[in-house]
């Protein structure tokens, strides 16, 4: 099962971090911290969350959380990398 959400960006790494703050933004997500990664770019799957705390209550915030970050991912010019999602 993966545990993260990836995509290989199609612009310049100045672009896609514009393009990932807005689409984020646009989510209702912020920027708590930045790590200088520029050749991809990752977030945890939230339905992890669920699973490594055996919580099934979260599951409905995960799905959310889940739904939201795919939004985001498909707004920049982003594109999956092949055999994820």
């Amino acid at each position: 099962m993966p545990y993260d959400r990836t995509v290989n960006p199609a612009g310049t790494f100045d672009e896609t971090v514009e393009a990932v703050r807005r689409a984020l933004a646009d989510q209702g997500f912020g920027i708590l911290t930045e790590i200088d990664v520029q050749v991809i770019v990752q977030a945890v799957d939230p339905s992890t969350m669920v699973t490594f705390t055996g919580v099934d209550a979260m599951a409905p915030v995960a799905d959310e959380a889940a739904r939201r970050l795919d939004a985001a991912r498909y707004a920049p010019t982003c594109h999956p990398r092949p055999g994820r999602w």
